[in-house]
């Protein structure tokens, strides 16, 4: 019998400190994770072949103040969703791996009225860039349709909140990538 295995990943943008934990019938704790430093993904491992019962996922955050986060269950091991991490406008992102087959996910707060620009720059392969706002919505793609070359993003934020940059390779390669994130 084929026993999947999920992985959870939950994201606020620091000073946040999430906690992560993972109870079944809202009682037992399977996993409970708070090892990442502010701003970076928790993450657990969900046990493959659970025996059947409720599982919950809880996420709060260690001084127990309100934060926007962001929250996946990856249940695709052939083509897996990561949470890489938090992106800071003047902190570069350099020689970031993607794996073959991936989705990485990089995350910001930005302000109403906030010109935004995202670039990413591969070694290599034909990467595109997926945006999404706050509450998770999609709100467009970026692909100039050339191997081994940068693309940009740019646009201006109409809500204050999280937003997300999904990175993917349109072939599924695995490739090395730069990122970086201007705020104005």
């Amino acid at each position: 019998m084929y026993k999947r295995q999920y992985q959870i990943y939950a994201i606020a943008a620091a000073p946040a400190d999430l906690v992560l934990t993972l109870l079944k019938d809202g009682q037992v704790i399977i996993d409970r994770q708070n090892t990442a430093p502010p701003g970076s993904p928790e993450t657990i491992v969900a046990p493959g072949g659970a025996v059947e019962g409720i599982y919950e996922v809880r996420v709060a955050v260690q001084s127990g103040t309100a934060t926007e986060y962001a929250i996946t269950v990856a249940t695709d091991a052939e083509f897996p969703s990561i949470f890489a991490g938090q992106l800071l406008p003047g902190a570069p992102r350099n020689g970031t791996q993607l794996p073959e087959n991936t989705t990485h996910f990089w995350f910001f707060t930005a302000n109403a009225g906030d010109e935004i620009t995202v670039v990413a720059d591969p070694s290599g392969g034909d990467i595109y860039l997926d945006i999404y706002g706050v509450g998770a919505e999609y709100l467009e793609s970026f692909d100039d349709g050339l191997e081994n070359e940068a693309e940009t993003a740019e646009w201006t934020a109409d809500t204050t909140g999280l937003y997300a940059v999904g990175i993917v390779e349109y072939e599924g390669l695995a490739i090395p990538y730069d990122l970086s994130l201007t705020i104005e």
